[in-house]
């Protein structure tokens, strides 16, 4: 019996070793509890003791009893701990249930105020109306499951709030567009104002979406109309880029779907850079051509001029028509050289043929001095052999004065048969015919202009 008893004593400290452990444990989800803790730390002490001292040093107190009698009680003290802790560990994990479900339960009632759509509004009602049946229960496990189904439903109303605060921001951006209309913002208050108010979140997502995109379309075309007004009333605008911009600007008017709006703005888009392009290119051909002004000018100037042949002025008139339709600087720079080629061309002509007139009139005029020498030299002889004959006039001869001029007495002049002019005296009265001036005016002759080599 002894020797069961001293081999007892190292199973009885293993034994309270391993209730040690087992109310840690145990313990553990319960230390908050005073109950627990007394009861935890009196456990650990005396197992501690016990098993670091042993029995031996023990004896004081446990001396009457027997270790087989201290392993039942140390069984039955586990037993009824370990039963005391676990109910009061139900009634902790109860409570804290009961709290966090009553956490949700707020929760989903702030949240279910705002932007939550009315289908969920009755789903979080119905569910509540559990939630305090449930509530009163003493059932950990509906409790739980309870708290479970409001947070799905937290979700949902989280998922819908998030939703609709997406569409309220776009709303707002869009409404504080300066191109919005009147009628899009009224649109847009609407819309603002059922969000607190939908049946569906598909529904209200849909219709939304629909009514924003057509806005946004809205705006765009607002936008670049004005972008096309200030195009159209560009002085360098062609006629053809024009009438294709007011066209698209009445198509764009008229459309009501985003879809035909979007179209109408793309090709408004393409048609707009093509009208940009083509007034720079203008500008570009413009001031080039300003800079050819003096080349047009030179070659203008000789389409007035005398020489100019008829063939000569044929070229250059069509090439100043090549420079006034030049309509990039590829063809104004093809057509400029060709001007200045055929310019260069008719003024060495022009130059020939003044050359040609010049010698021509030089001979003309010597031809025609030298028939005046000789119609004066006959006329000087006839008037001569008239004066002669005519008793009237024999006694008549001009004088001549200090400067050399022949001066005519009075009721006779210088007669000249080709401009028949007479004069009353002249710087060369050998190129004049000495008579009356009833014979002069029986010529036909009529008082000449004083010059520089006649007077009247």
């Amino acid at each position: 019996m002894e020797k069961f008893k001293e081999n007892l004593s190292p199973v009885l400290r293993v034994v309270g070793f391993v209730l040690a452990a087992l109310f840690l444990f145990v313990i553990a989800k319960t230390v908050n509890s005073i109950f627990g803790l007394i009861i935890f730390l009196g456990l650990i002490g005396f197992a501690i003791y016990y098993g670091l001292r042993g029995r031996k040093n023990a004896t004081n107190y446990i001396s009457k009893i027997s270790n087989k009698a201290l392993l039942i009680v140390t069984l039955i003290l586990f037993v009824v701990s370990t039963g005391a802790l676990t109910v009061h560990s139900n009634q902790v994990e109860l409570k804290e249930s009961r709290i966090e479900l009553e956490n949700s339960n707020d929760q989903l009632s702030n949240l279910s105020l705002d932007y939550v759509s009315k289908a969920t509004q009755r789903k979080v009602k119905d569910e509540q109306k559990d939630t305090r049946e449930i509530n009163k229960s003493k059932n950990n496990a509906s409790i739980k499951a309870e708290t479970k189904r409001l947070n799905r439903l937290i979700s949902i109303a989280k998922s819908e709030q998030k939703v609709v605060n997406k569409i309220l921001s776009q709303s707002a951006e869009l409404k504080n567009d300066e191109n919005i209309l009147l009628e899009d913002k009224a649109d847009i208050d609407k819309l603002e104002k059922k969000a607190n108010n939908y049946q569906s979140l598909s529904s209200y997502k849909k219709e939304s979406e629909n009514l924003l995109a057509l806005i946004s379309v809205h705006n765009q075309r607002e936008e670049q109309l004005k972008a096309v007004a200030t195009t159209l009333k560009d002085k360098n605008l062609s006629t053809q880029d024009k009438s294709k911009l007011d066209k698209l600007v009445l198509e764009i008017k008229i459309a009501r779907k985003a879809s035909d709006i979007k179209d109408k703005i793309s090709e408004i888009n393409t048609a707009l850079e093509t009208a940009k392009s083509n007034i720079q290119i203008k500008k570009e051909v413009d001031d080039q051509k300003e800079k050819l002004s003096s080349t047009i000018k030179s070659a203008q100037s000789l389409l007035n001029d005398s020489y100019i042949s008829s063939s000569d002025k044929v070229l250059i008139q069509d090439s100043l028509d090549l420079v006034n339709k030049a309509q990039t600087l590829d063809d104004l720079d093809k057509a400029a050289q060709n001007l200045i080629e055929n310019t260069s061309k008719v003024q060495i002509n022009n130059e020939s043929a003044k050359e040609m007139a010049d010698k021509k009139k030089r001979d003309d005029e010597q031809k025609r001095i030298a028939e005046e020498k000789a119609a004066t030299q006959a006329a000087a002889s006839q008037e001569k052999e008239s004066a002669q004959s005519n008793s009237e006039v024999s006694g008549g001869n001009y004088s001549t004065n200090t400067s050399g001029w022949g001066v005519a007495q009075s009721g006779y002049c210088f007669y000249r048969s080709n401009s028949k002019k007479y004069y009353s005296s002249v710087a060369n009265p050998g190129n004049y015919t000495y008579m009356t001036i009833s014979e002069a005016q029986g010529l036909g002759g009529t008082p000449g202009h004083s010059n520089g080599s006649a007077h009247t």
